[in-house]
């Protein structure tokens, strides 16, 4: 079974457009445009990776990690810090976090 992605950001249209990358490279995506709903979705359906955008304050997805990983501990989160990251870079990224020891790297933050 594919690998299931969150995806959140506040820009529908960059939204839209990660769907289809990641859709593309053959995952599974959900996602959502406020932190409310994707700490929802994240608890319901436990995705793989949850890659909050960088549409996100960095302030905002520091209290996402701790507010999820107070009860979801083991779920991985990658942090986007620039809009315009090249697509390749992105799967690579999450293709790579994916490969990792889960009992150490549980939060990335991508430059």
């Amino acid at each position: 079974m594919p690998d299931r992605i969150l995806l959140l950001s506040r820009d529908k249209d960059l939204l839209y457009t990660r769907e289809q990358i990641f859709q593309r490279a053959g995952y599974v995506t959900v996602s959502a445009t406020n932190l409310q709903s994707a700490l929802a979705l994240a608890v319901e359906q436990e995705p793989a990776v949850i890659l909050v955008g960088h549409t996100f304050s960095a302030e905002e997805q520091r209290l996402f990690v701790e507010r999820l990983h107070e009860t979801h501990p083991h779920l991985r989160i990658l942090l986007l810090r620039e809009g315009l990251i090249d697509p390749t870079i992105l799967l690579a990224a999450c293709e790579s976090f994916l490969r990792s020891d889960p009992a150490t790297a549980r939060v990335q933050v991508l430059y």
